[in-house]
């Protein structure tokens, strides 16, 4: 089984106005993944989630590339979905949300630490650290077996929450939140 991750911007010039180019591709001939987030380290490697199957073990797939693109871990957290984001954290591990509503914790070398699903929660599709050391997440939740609303949480560095909220309009469409970031004057956007 083959994996290809892709990276660079798909960019456009006078001769190619609509035609994006790939400036560079890495094809892994161990593992069978897709890639949904990536992420910079503070050593400037890389951090890739999404889903995988590796050494027969499929779920929520991280991988962690050196900055000449080497792998130097990859792995697969069983049973916890999809990876739609991920995080280094200030203790030098990763966190990353999934499409189940999973969060879970990796050391600097990849080995899980925990696996926390987060009750309420119906995807998670963002993660992004906080000023004071801890994550705002974003997604989904049902509030009935017919609509979606926008979910955010807070959680500290173990996974804790601090806070959650599930916010509807008051109307009968689906809401989905998919992204969140930190404003300058502490609040969430």
């Amino acid at each position: 089984t083959t994996s290809f991750l892709t990276f660079g911007a798909f960019a456009q010039n006078a001769f190619a106005a609509s035609i994006p180019y790939v400036e560079s591709q890495i094809v892994f001939d161990d593992a069978k993944a897709v890639s949904r987030d990536i992420s910079v380290t503070t050593d400037d490697s890389v951090v890739i989630c999404g889903s995988g199957t590796v050494d027969g073990v499929s779920g929520l797939y991280v991988t962690k590339l050196d900055p000449d693109q080497n792998k130097v871990w990859q792995k697969t957290v069983y049973k916890a979905g999809i990876g739609n984001s991920i995080r280094q954290t200030k203790d030098n591990c990763f966190i990353a949300v999934s499409s189940s509503s999973h969060v879970v914790k990796l050391d600097s070398e990849g080995n899980l630490l925990w696996d926390k699903v987060l009750s309420g929660a119906n995807e998670l599709t963002s993660i992004e650290p906080t000023t004071d050391g801890n994550f705002i997440i974003c997604g989904s939740s049902r509030s009935d077996t017919t609509k979606y609303d926008v979910y955010l949480c807070k959680i500290d560095a173990d996974g804790n929450i601090i806070f959650s909220y599930s916010y509807d309009n008051g109307k009968v469409n689906n809401e989905f939140g998919k992204g969140v970031k930190q404003t300058v004057d502490g609040g969430y956007i």
